[in-house]
């Protein structure tokens, strides 16, 4: 639908995990290295002056030779392999904060306006709420999992608790009977003794 508002041959969404630190990819069309990896580090990105906040936009005639997107480290190899030229990058936000960037892009140089950026934003205002919709109902999902995970831990850790008390307490019975039924054992001993002491004395 965006297609039909701007044009492009290549489109995704960067969106940031909740620490703000690394940033997935999600593409529309054909593929690049940048969603075949789970995350990538905002540091490393492209497009991090719009991730962080410090730009509004980015517009570009030609992402090829553009600046911006090339500096130490940049995970900037799709740029280049796919021929990105003209691109709009405008920010995904949601109750006052970045959560990631539409990125819209065109082979042929020189193919966007400010016009466009506005058009672009208005896209990314209407997709926004829907990916932070899904981001928290990803991260309500992980801490159920969490969740569930430490009662089971703590059940496996009381299940282990009173299994070794009952160990300890058969153990108990067992050496309280052992040592009853050697005091007994013991104690007859003792009696047949004394009392063939008592006969010996007597016969004298």
């Amino acid at each position: 639908e965006i297609g039909t508002l701007i044009p492009h041959d290549h489109i995704d969404l960067a969106v940031l995990s909740q620490d703000g630190r690394m940033h997935a990819c999600y593409e529309a069309g054909f593929h690049t290295s940048w969603s075949e990896l789970a995350q990538h580090p905002v540091e490393g990105s492209p497009i991090r002056r719009v991730l962080w906040g410090q730009t509004p936009y980015l517009l570009s005639d030609n992402a090829l030779v553009d600046e911006r997107f090339h500096f130490d480290g940049a995970f900037d190899q799709p740029i280049f392999e796919a021929r990105l030229r003209s691109r709009i990058i405008v920010p995904l936000r949601a109750r006052g904060s970045v959560i990631g960037a539409l990125n819209i892009s065109r082979h042929e140089i020189g193919c966007y306006t400010q016009t466009d950026v506005a058009v672009a934003q208005q896209c990314a205002d209407l997709i926004a709420p829907y990916i932070f919709a899904l981001i928290q109902t990803e991260g309500a999902r992980r801490a159920m999992l969490a969740e569930s995970e430490a009662r089971n831990r703590a059940e496996l850790l009381r299940v282990g608790a009173s299994q070794l008390t009952e160990g300890m307490e058969r153990e108990r019975r067992r050496m309280a009977m052992d040592l009853h039924d050697q005091t007994l054992a013991d104690l007859a001993r003792i009696a047949r003794q004394v009392s063939a002491f008592r006969s010996r004395g007597m016969a004298r």
